[in-house]
């Protein structure tokens, strides 16, 4: 009797999308280590720039529920790939601007972007994974954002300390956009169902 076929392994997707979790999420981490360095470049108090990462908090929060619905409609590699490029659009004017108010603005939309691709990523990685595989695939997708919090919010620091405040969200544009293109070759059109 031949051995029966059974794939349990987790496709490279899933870790793409872990990848791209953890570059996004560290632009939410990163700030709170360079606040002084804004506030200074700024030339704002510290509680004022604070309010920047509430600003991307919100974005986050108030996109998640209406973009986990409005996505399951969506093709799924596409909205992956444009929740990225809006990131990283948002990210590169939150650089590019020199005032306070177009910073949160974009930390606004940045929150959103990211809570549009977190909600896609998540049921992707559950419909890529074999059925007995759903769970782990779903907390790979979700250690980005632990590794994020660990290591990326620290070495965004260590580069921004460096650099200057804006270097560190280059490197998270940077690494986004590497991990956009990838999910885009790598991404079947459209996920199977189980």
């Amino acid at each position: 009797m031949p051995p029966r076929e059974h794939t349990t392994s987790i496709p490279s997707a899933v870790y793409l999308l872990a990848l791209s979790l953890f570059a996004m999420g560290s632009a939410e981490f990163l700030m709170g280590g360079i606040l002084p360095m804004i506030a200074s470049d700024l030339q704002i108090s510290l509680p004022k720039a604070g309010t920047l990462i509430s600003a991307f908090a919100v974005g986050a929060l108030i996109g998640a529920p209406p973009f986990a619905i409005l996505a399951m409609r969506w093709p799924q590699r596409a909205t992956l790939l444009a929740s990225q490029a809006a990131f990283i659009a948002a990210t590169v004017l939150s650089l590019l601007a020199l005032g306070y108010w177009p910073i949160v603005f974009a930390r606004f939309a940045m929150g959103l972007a990211y809570a549009c691709f977190w909600a896609v990523a998540a049921s992707t990685a559950v419909q890529l994974a074999p059925p007995d595989r759903h769970a782990r695939a779903l907390s790979i997708v979700v250690s980005g954002l632990t590794v994020a919090m660990v290591l990326g919010g620290p070495v965004g620091t260590f580069i921004s300390e460096v650099t200057g405040w804006r270097g560190g969200f280059w490197a998270v544009a940077a690494v986004t956009a590497v991990a956009a293109v990838a999910g885009w070759l790598v991404l079947p059109r459209q996920a199977p169902d189980d």
